[in-house]
């Protein structure tokens, strides 16, 4: 015997698919108040260069989150995974950007490299696993 979809039965699953999203996004947060986790700063008037190079054994393939924080808020979240040296521009009123750094399952690794000479901050680090970097923004 089929159980029919009630309206009720879809609110509620879709309100635990919202939960459920709010606390993937609220619980990698908590690191960046950790004051062992800093990396150092970041200008936010001048862009930074980021690369990511991914190796994998298999299908799934490393992964980089980024999160542009505010205090008492998220700005914005990427997700990364190949990214060529590119400039990066800090979005306006961040306080704080953390990289979570992930490598494939797999064995794979990821070579992680940002750079923002105006300040001294030169990573290139190659990553087996997980990792986060956080850097304030001045």
């Amino acid at each position: 015997m089929k159980t029919r979809n009630t309206p009720s039965m879809r609110i509620t699953q879709r309100l635990a698919c919202t939960l459920a999203a709010v606390a993937i996004l609220i619980c990698p947060c908590t690191p960046a108040h950790a004051d062992g986790n800093s990396m150092g700063a970041l200008i936010s008037a001048v862009p930074f260069r980021l690369e990511l190079s991914s190796t994998n054994n298999g299908l799934a393939k490393g992964t980089v989150t980024v999160f542009y924080l505010k205090e008492g808020r998220i700005l914005d979240v990427q997700l990364l995974s190949v990214l060529p040296l590119t400039d990066v521009t800090v979005p306006q009123n961040t306080s704080r950007i953390m990289f979570h750094v992930m490598p494939s399952p797999n064995g794979g690794t990821i070579t992680f490299r940002l750079e923002q000479p105006e300040v001294g901050v030169n990573i290139l680090e190659t990553v087996q696993t997980g990792i986060t970097y956080v850097f304030d923004v001045q």
